[in-house]
Order: C-alpha cells, then structure tokens, then sequence
C-alpha cells in the first residue's frame, strides 16, 4: 500500500499502513476513516505519533497524543482514542486530567500545603498536632511517594488494613487524609467527587463512659484533699482538679482560664477560646468557694505553672498520684467531665441544658436552645455543683445518693421487681 505524503488524508489506520508509509519533508496527517477525530502524524524523521481530536465543553478544542507506533499497536490506540471521545462526549477533558496529573505534587509534597494552607490557619493548635502526627506516623509512609492523583480506594484500604491494630486513631487517620482528599479537589488536583476515602467503612468506636461510684467520689475528695495538705502535688493541679469536677470544663479549657475573665457578679467565666469557640461557663458555688480560695498569681493564670508566666501544662502525673492514692483505676482527667455529665443527667437535667452547661455542639434539636437565658442554665449548674459537693464531703459509712444514669437505671429494675 502506497500513501502519498499530503498534509491531510483520510484512510482506516492499520499496521500494514503505518509500515508502508514513509516520512516526508514536513509534518502530514493521516486520519481514520472509521472512528472521526483517530489520527496519526508522521514527521520527516519517521516519527508516528497517535493523537485524537476533540472539543472540551467549554468548546476549546484539544488534541492529545496517546502513543507512538511502534510500539504501541493501532488497534489499542483506536480504542483509547474512542474510550477518550466517549468520555468528552459526557463532558470528561481527558487533556485536562493529564495537565492535572502532570502538575500533582506527591502526598509528602501535598502534606505541607494542607498544613500550611488549611490547618494551621483553620484548626486548634491541637488538632494541627495531631495532623502533623497522623502525617509524621502513618500517611506518608504508606503513601508519601505517590502523587495525588494517583492514591486509590485500593490504597486507602491497604492502609486502613495497617490501621487496624490502632483503634479509634485509625478512623481519625482516615479522616485527615479524606479531608486532604477534598481539598485536592476544592484546590484542582484532583477531579470532583474522586475522593478515594468515600464510602471506606470506618471502625467501630466505642463510646468511653467511666463515672465514679460515691464511694470512689469520697476515695478522691479524700485523696485530693490529702494531697493538698502535706504539699505533695503542686496548689495549681489541686485547684484544677476542683475547678474540673465542679464545672465539667475541658483540660485545655482549665488551664486557659485568665483572672480578667472571671465575672463573679454574674458567676460566669467568660472563655476566650474552646473547643467550641468562645463561649461562657456558668458557675456553681462549690465552684466559686473553689475560686475564690486560689491565690491570685502575678502572671494572672488561674492555674499558673512552674514556668514564668505560663499556664500549667499537663497534670497528668500528679493526677497519677492522685487516683493511686484513691485506688481509683481507668480513670483520667477527663472522665471528670463524664462525672459532671453523669450527675446532670441523674438530676433529670434535659439534654439542651447539659449540652449547653458542657459546650458541646448537639445538632437539631439542641441547637434550639443556642440563645437560652442563662436563669435555667445557673438552676441547674447549682443543682449538679451541690449534688457533687454532697457526694465529696460525705463520710463513707453513710447513706449516699448515686445520681450517674447507671445507678439511676439500677434503681428503676429494682423498683419494678
């Protein structure tokens, strides 16, 4: 078969062809006359190259290469040139993807955006610390080296499957990467709706619910106390733990409490910052009497630290030898929460006002009672702040109510046999 070099021709692209054409002094086109938009250029060099023609949606016409003959045959170019054709007819820019996925940074690459781009400019400074962990510990190793474009629900699993011995940090894991996922997309990395971490199941987490006996509530009003008289933990960890128990706060909350912002008119603190923003802690007595015995501190930290002009840092050991000194097992800092949550429930506090007195964003029904008074809310702190004092300054021989769900429910079944 004999092909005279013209600039454009048209006849069916086979491997007898292509060997039989032979390169002129310019560049000539060959199209299919089968598959409209198939075509091959030959250079004068002898150079075949596969490309097809289309238009994006936006109307830009485009004309990428597929392959080279040899080695690629013409057959298996026909079909990527009419998989690509289809594809545009259903608005997909198959030159687009591949601009894209041209100009992808790795995964290790891409984690330095995120960091600087959304997390530390949108999350705490916790939540970034354990963004930069899951990245440090698990992502990047299993995925650092691949391109964004490239990472499959096949590689998500692969490292979910890794994941499986870390427990709730593996879905937290997860979804650090699927919200690098989205942002691929939002920032064009990727194309939307690719996220390869869609419909991974994540593991089951079970919910933690540690509450305290009222014999162990005495076990650590007795411990602390203990504590604080023979000067073997700092004043400051004994003044949070007190401030904790009687207000449910937060850790982090706790140790940024500031004198300034302390309002005992209105009996609230007024937090500049939270997990939920800035929001305002109502105040029972006990919590008060608590205050109101701290010694103020130059530095103007409610719990200052051992650091000039720091707050305190972690309480963690001498929390330790607090609940050594109580027998207390399984017990951290922030079951003091559940404790306070537990006793509000046991008070047949609503579900609003717990959730308002505690700062936790409930959806739906509770987002009602956003703009509550905060008459209700000081009601019931009050009512959860003495039942708390009661249980604490109760002798152990003595007849205590147990306010937490458990107790409540026991006492149900009891009552209906």
């Amino acid at each position: 078969m004999e092909i005279k070099a013209r600039y454009s021709q048209k006849a069916r692209i086979t491997k007898r062809l292509l060997d039989a054409v032979k390169p002129a002094e310019k560049d000539f086109v060959i199209w299919d006359e089968d598959l409209t938009g198939f075509h091959v250029k030959v250079t004068p060099k002898g150079r075949k190259t596969f490309l097809v023609f289309y238009r994006a949606a936006n109307g830009t016409p485009r004309r990428p290469s597929i392959g080279t003959y040899p080695p690629m045959p013409p057959d298996e170019a026909r079909r990527e040139a009419s998989a690509i054709l289809l594809a545009a007819q259903h608005g997909t820019d198959y030159s687009e993807a591949k601009r894209i996925e041209r100009a992808a940074p790795t995964l290790s690459e891409f984690a330095e955006r995120y960091l600087a781009d959304y997390a530390r400019p949108h999350k705490k400074a916790r939540s970034v610390k354990d963004d930069e962990g899951y990245l440090k510990r698990y992502i990047k190793p299993a995925l650092g080296k691949k391109r964004v474009t490239d990472i499959t629900r096949a590689d998500v699993l692969n490292l979910q499957k890794k994941l499986e011995g870390v427990g709730v940090t593996a879905n937290r894991v997860l979804a650090c990467l699927s919200k690098m996922m989205n942002l691929a997309e939002l920032w064009d990395l990727r194309p939307d709706g690719s996220n390869p971490c869609r419909h991974v199941k994540r593991f089951r987490e079970k919910a933690r619910r540690r509450y305290l006996s009222p014999e162990e509530m005495i076990k650590l009003a007795k411990a602390i106390n203990d504590q604080e008289e023979k000067k073997l933990i700092p004043q400051a960890s004994i003044d949070f733990f007190r401030i904790a128990l009687f207000t449910g706060m937060r850790s982090g909350e706790i140790r940024g409490l500031r004198w300034e912002d302390y309002d005992p008119i209105n009996r609230v603190f007024h937090l500049r910052d939270s997990k939920t923003g800035p929001k305002d802690v109502i105040l029972n007595e006990p919590a008060i009497e608590v205050l109101d015995r701290i010694e103020r501190h130059p530095s103007g930290w409610v719990c200052p630290g051992r650091r000039r002009g720091q707050p305190l840092t972690n309480p963690a050991k001498p929390w330790e030898k607090i609940c050594n000194a109580a027998g207390l097992k399984d017990f951290n800092i922030h079951d003091m929460r559940h404790v306070f949550g537990g006793v509000a429930a046991g008070l047949d506090m609503g579900l609003p006002v717990i959730g308002a007195l505690m700062g936790h964003t409930v959806p739906q029904t509770t987002a009602r009672y956003a703009n509550m008074q905060n008459d209700p809310l000081h009601v019931a702190a009050e009512a959860i702040g003495q039942a708390l004092k009661a249980m604490t300054e109760a002798k152990p021989s003595a007849e205590v109510i147990d306010a937490t769900p458990a107790a409540r429910d026991s006492e149900a079944e009891g009552k209906a046999e």
